[in-house]
């Protein structure tokens, strides 16, 4: 690979980890699994950086690019859930813990288009035209998915904060 190309896959590198990592984890709600979709993305980058097109488009190139990557680990990999040791404190990282795994039990109500848009929306603060712009589909398709989309998680919050009145 010429110096040109390394430095443009490893700029994309520096500006868009954290950013696909966050769809990765909140798409396939785990951390390793996320990890390894952010690391085969990257690879594929490096191997052939010249595909990626320029800005503006190549943020919702790369988050394309992501969820894809997220479907196919779904399908070659069955969800397995570890139980993991936690070497914490009761602190402040337990409480962040605690709220990342009800975010991630709220996500897992949602379809996996949902679970998207509200990443996007939510998560990485993009506007409705770029979520449509990145899943190809319509203003009004993407506000009503959302919408829907809150919707399910608010009322699973106010059925969990009836049964912790008691009145279950």
């Amino acid at each position: 690979m010429n110096k040109e190309k390394h430095e443009r896959a490893l700029g994309l590198y520096h500006v868009y980890k954290d950013k696909l990592y966050t769809v990765a984890r909140r798409y396939l709600l785990d951390d390793d699994s996320a990890k390894d979709a952010v690391q085969e993305l990257f690879v594929k980058i490096f191997e052939n950086p010249k595909r990626i097109p320029l800005e503006p488009e190549t943020a919702p190139y790369l988050y394309k690019m992501a969820v894809n990557m997220c479907i196919d680990q779904q399908r070659k990999r069955k969800r397995i859930t570890t139980l993991k040791d936690l070497f914490f404190s009761k602190s402040k990282i337990e409480e962040q813990i605690q709220n990342r795994d009800e975010v991630d039990n709220l996500m897992k109500l949602l379809n996996d288009d949902m679970r998207f848009a509200v990443i996007l929306s939510d998560m990485l603060e993009l506007p409705v035209s770029e979520i449509c712009f990145i899943t190809g589909e319509q203003e009004g398709a993407v506000r009503t998915r959302l919408s829907r989309a809150r919707a399910i998680m608010r009322e699973s919050v106010k059925k969990e904060e009836v049964c912790y009145a008691g009145n279950c």
